[in-house]
């Protein structure tokens, strides 16, 4: 996690106080981590950025519920998630996995540029996962989040998001490995 100059406890407070800038530090601060895990996780994309809008304004709402001694960012990521779940439910967005060979073809399409065909292929393999482990393993490698703060967050034992994670790279590294054409002959996968 990034260390700022003003905690997001302090920041809360001055938002809770009146303070406009404040409010915007917190959004500048976690908008583009929350809007990159929607934008993984739902269907059209283009409803992510609603969702990241509303997931705010949810959060701002509640601020006064806020725990000033723990990180803005997760309190937020818990929030989207719900206001993404619950606009699935409503069927308004669809929470993926999408199948991949739909996605594959849009993968050749992209330029020759290497990383942005990387990143569509990344992506591509992300979508296969089941929503409760894509969205664990956007928290811990695209949030940065520790397995504790993932933990507390969605309020599940440390050891079953070491699991989730565990579960998570298995099925991307066979389903990368089949891909290519290569043998799973990985040895470890620790969790950490």
């Amino acid at each position: 996690m990034t260390n700022f100059p003003i905690s997001d406890g302090t920041l809360v407070q001055q938002v809770l106080s009146g303070d406009r800038k404040s409010l915007e530090e917190l959004v500048s601060r976690y908008w583009i981590g929350i809007f990159k895990i929607l934008r993984k996780t739902v269907r059209p994309q283009e409803q992510a950025e609603d969702i990241c809008q509303e997931a705010f304004l949810h959060a701002v709402k509640k601020l006064d519920q806020f725990d000033t001694s723990r990180s803005f960012g997760p309190w937020v990521a818990r929030i989207a998630l719900n206001v993404a779940k619950e606009h699935a439910r409503r069927k308004r967005v669809v929470l993926m996995p999408l199948s991949f060979s739909a996605d594959k073809s849009s993968v050749n399409q992209v330029p020759q540029d290497e990383k942005l065909s990387s990143r569509c292929e990344i992506d591509g393999f992300l979508e296969l996962l089941p929503i409760e482990l894509r969205i664990i393993f956007l928290m811990k490698h695209a949030l940065q989040l520790k397995i504790e703060e993932i933990a507390e967050l969605l309020e599940t034992p440390v050891s079953t998001i070491k699991v989730y994670l565990f579960r998570s790279r298995s099925i991307l590294r066979q389903k990368v490995f089949s891909e290519k054409g290569i043998s799973e002959d990985i040895s470890d996968d620790r969790v950490t």
